[in-house]
C-alpha cells in the first residue's frame, strides 16, 4: 500500500464493511422472497447463488416490486464496484 493512501485504508474498509452488511441484507430478503414465492428450493438456489439471484429476482418482482428490484440492483452494483475499486487501488489486501 502506498504511503499517501494510508489515511483512506480505514475509510474504505468501513465503506466495504458497511456494503457486505447492506448487500447481505439484500440478499436474506432475496431469499425470504425466493421461499414466500416459489418455495424452499427456489429459497435454497437463491441462497447458494448470491448475485444470479438478486438478479434473477429483481428482474422477475419489477412490476410488482419495482422499488425492492432498484434496491436489490443499485446495492450490488455499487458494492462490487466499491470492492473492484479497492483491489485495483491496493486498498484492500488479501
Amino acid at each position: 500500500m502506498a504511503k499517501d493512501s494510508a489515511g483512506a485504508a480505514p475509510v474504505f474498509a468501513l465503506v466495504l464493511v458497511v456494503g457486505f452488511i447492506v448487500n447481505l441484507t439484500v440478499h436474506v430478503w432475496t431469499v425470504v422472497l425466493a421461499y414466500q414465492i416459489k418455495g424452499v428450493s427456489w429459497a435454497v438456489a437463491s441462497f447458494v447463488l448470491p448475485a444470479i439471484a438478486d438478479g434473477y429476482w429483481a428482474y422477475m418482482l419489477w412490476n410488482t416490486m419495482r422499488y425492492y428490484s432498484i434496491i436489490a440492483v443499485t446495492v450490488v452494483v455499487v458494492f462490487w464496484v466499491l470492492k473492484f475499486i479497492a483491489k485495483a487501488s491496493g486498498l484492500a489486501e488479501e
